[in-house]
This record gives C-alpha cells, sequence and structure tokens, in this order.
C-alpha cells in the first residue's frame, strides 16, 4: 500500500504539471486539476496511517505508546516543514512583486510547476525511505501471557512487513 501511495501521488504530481503547462495562464477554473488531486490525496491516505502502523509494529509492546506518539509527533513536524519549504520554493519563484497581470499570471504557473516538481522530489525521498525501512532486518514479536507473577505462554508472532 505504501508503494502504491508514492506513486499515485507522482501521478498527480505529473498530471498536474502536464495540465499546468497545457493550459498555461488560461487555467482559470480549478476542475482540469481535480482528479489529480484526488489521486495525490488517496496517495496521502494510502501512506498515512499504514507508515504508521509500520513503524509502530517492530516496537516492543511496552514501547508502543511513546513509539506511536514520537511518529505522530514527527509525522506533523515534517508535514509543517515541507508546506513551509514548498512555500519558500513557490515564493522564490515567483519574485518580487509590481509586474504585470500577464507576466504575473506567467510566473504563478511557473512557480507552481516548480513547486510541484519540488513536491516530487520529496515523494521519491519518501520511497528511498520506504525501501530502506522494508530492508530493516525485523525481529519477530514476542507475546506473553502473564498471570500473577509467572509467565504461562510465550508465544512467538512472526514479523509485520510492508504490504
Amino acid at each position: 500500500m505504501l508503494y502504491y501511495g508514492v506513486a499515485l501521488i507522482l501521478i498527480g504530481d505529473i498530471g498536474m504539471i502536464f495540465t499546468v503547462q497545457a493550459l498555461g495562464i488560461h487555467l482559470h477554473n480549478p476542475l482540469p486539476l481535480v482528479p489529480f488531486v484526488l489521486l495525490m490525496g488517496v496517495g496521502q491516505g494510502f501512506i498515512g496511517t499504514p507508515l504508521i502502523n509500520v513503524v509502530v509494529t517492530n516496537i516492543a509492546p511496552h514501547h508502543a505508546g511513546a513509539a506511536s506518539g514520537t511518529i505522530t509527533t514527527a509525522n506533523q513536524v515534517s508535514q509543517a516543514l515541507g508546506v513551509a519549504s514548498i512555500g519558500v520554493v513557490f515564493f522564490s519563484v515567483l519574485g518580487v512583486p509590481g509586474k504585470s497581470i500577464a507576466q504575473l499570471s506567467m510566473h504563478y504557473n511557473q512557480a507552481f510547476v516548480i513547486s510541484l516538481i519540488a513536491l516530487m522530489g520529496m515523494s521519491m525521498l519518501t520511497l528511498v525511505c520506504l525501501v530502506l525501512l522494508a530492508r530493516a532486518p525485523e525481529k519477530p514479536q514476542e507475546v506473553f501471557v502473564v498471570i500473577g507473577d509467572e509467565i504461562v505462554e510465550e508465544i512467538s508472532l512472526p514479523p509485520a512487513g510492508m504490504h
């Protein structure tokens, strides 16, 4: 699912780039971009929760709460940094005010396309990290059934990987 999520995001980015390039300054209606935004949203949905599950699955049960909080915090911080980074890219390409409406329209298109290319780079980085995560050695989890002070049963569960 995780790899499919990255693929859908990349397809959405590429589709938006081609659409913005094809329509240029005549893109006054967001409807041509809706299918690509939908693809990107579905792709993000394929990555969000499953990624947290994959990371927390290989954590010892008594550390799962702390790991879940840490990964959720890291996720939110990375999203905020991603938005800020793309904003910097967009406004760097857009340039300074004082341009005519035609120039501004073209610069908005260019800034949008360059921002999408930066997003594609971030998606590719995510893909590389997912591949590295998939290669990480997985250890089987051990589940203990405890009654009072003694362990009654010890069960080894197979490692849960990325699907």
